[in-house]
């Protein structure tokens, strides 16, 4: 059997053969195997297999893309065809070129499942959701998948990956009787699963929080107040900004960060890193470049923007490859002291803001979270209001702690802004 880059390799000479006279081929095949349960009960473990395959090609500064999943001759030859009558026909753009002397072999993870430690983590979850809160109706999955990757250019570029590693999702709602809490979740992905269970990427500080939400109250009155934010919903300020650090914000012209490097942008307590693996990441990027360990913000201050090669030869920015794995380092305050020095407020397990607008103004529902009274967890509170800005958050923001939740390709700690609005 051929193996992944001798298929890729005749791929790229098909493209070539056409008249491409720069081509990518970017393929990957991987198998997952998931085990899932619902209402509290296992499933049985299922398998399956998958393969991606995206051709690129560019002919006298004209691009075309095109993804399959499937490899069988007469398809590929087809989209090949398809590919070359659309980038014939696409107006001219010298910002287009696939990746150069790129070069590397990446292996992370184990390679295949180990079936029985996944049964057993499930068992000890269920277990502890049992003596933890029964009143929790928990249903998700663990997988593994182990994912070979193959990418090519006729510029030189031959970059090898494999990746194996473990995801998790649980869902939770607790009922009391005809009440119910909404619905709260955890996430993550490891190299290895370690007992117990439970305790990664959060998932009994999650459920023992669910348990706790079915009698909520509302507001009794408008105020100003912080938010204790969990590591998830400081994700979603996180993710914010890194897309306004990355290619379609800079291309659009919707980044206010464009301009902004060497400035401070956030509270100094803030500095994100930007790894080059995580579980399941490995160090190539999408457009087909090895990528190295970066700090992104240092002390509130950003240091780069993450350009794609074809935005950064659109816009004239420095290029900078990048994975989507992040890390916001730990502060030197405890998740204790954040909230004993917070009048009022609330601990926020969730943000529902949709996409807040391109200066970052948004107003959402604060879900999944609890009073804050002098220093103190309340109740939990039913949809309340909150508006604000994000990147007035990101500057206002005044105690990160030491703490810290691992989700794999993200990690995050708890976060306290002050000056939101509370409706």
């Amino acid at each position: 059997m051929s193996t992944l880059q001798q298929r890729a390799e005749r791929i790229l000479q098909q493209l070539i053969n056409v008249g491409f006279e720069q081509a990518k081929v970017d393929l990957s095949e991987s198998s997952t195997d998931e085990l899932g349960f619902k209402h509290n009960v296992p499933n049985a473990m299922s398998s399956k297999e998958a393969i991606q395959l995206t051709l690129e090609g560019v002919i006298d500064q004209r691009r075309a893309s095109a993804t399959l999943n499937t490899e069988e001759p007469h398809a590929l030859d087809e989209a090949i065809t398809q590919l070359w009558d659309t980038a014939k026909a696409l107006p001219q753009n010298k910002a287009y070129e696939v990746s150069c002397d790129q070069v590397g072999n990446f292996d992370q993870g184990a390679a295949e499942p180990d079936k029985a430690t996944m049964v057993a983590s499930l068992k000890e979850l269920l277990s502890t959701r049992e003596t933890l809160a029964p009143q929790v109706n928990l249903e998700g999955h663990i997988i593994f998948e182990n994912t070979h990757r193959c990418v090519l250019t006729n510029r030189a570029s031959t970059l090898n990956t494999r990746a194996g590693h473990y995801g998790a999702m649980v869902q939770a709602v607790a009922h009391e009787g005809e009440q119910a809490s909404s619905l709260n979740y955890a996430f993550g992905s490891c190299e290895a699963l370690t007992q117990p269970f439970s305790q990664q990427f959060g998932i009994d500080q999650m459920i023992a929080a669910t348990a706790k939400q079915v009698h909520t109250q509302r507001l009794d009155h408008k105020f100003e107040g912080s938010v204790l934010l969990s590591p998830l919903a400081a994700l979603q300020l996180i993710l914010w900004l890194i897309g306004q650090l990355e290619a379609e914000a800079l291309l659009s012209g919707r980044s206010i960060y464009k301009d902004r490097v060497g400035e401070r942008i956030a509270s100094s307590l803030l500095s994100i890193t930007r790894p080059a693996r995580a579980p399941g990441v490995a160090p190539v990027s999408n457009d087909g470049f090895v990528v190295e360990d970066f700090l992104q913000v240092e002390n509130g201050q950003l240091l780069t923007l993450t350009p794609s090669l074809y935005v950064a030869n659109k816009t004239g920015l420095a290029h900078r490859p990048s994975t989507p794995a992040i890390t916001v380092q730990a502060g030197d305050s405890s998740r204790e002291s954040l909230m004993a020095g917070i009048e009022k407020g609330a601990v926020v397990g969730m943000l529902s803001m949709g996409n807040p607008a391109a200066n970052g103004d948004f107003s959402g529902v604060i879900k999944n979270s609890f009073l804050i009274e002098q220093g103190e967890q309340r109740h939990a509170l039913a949809e309340t209001m909150i508006s604000g800005n994000v990147a007035d958050m990101l500057l206002a923001l005044d105690g990160v702690s030491q703490e810290i939740l691992d989700f794999g390709y993200y990690r995050a700690p708890w976060i306290r802004v002050p000056g939101l609005s509370f409706s």
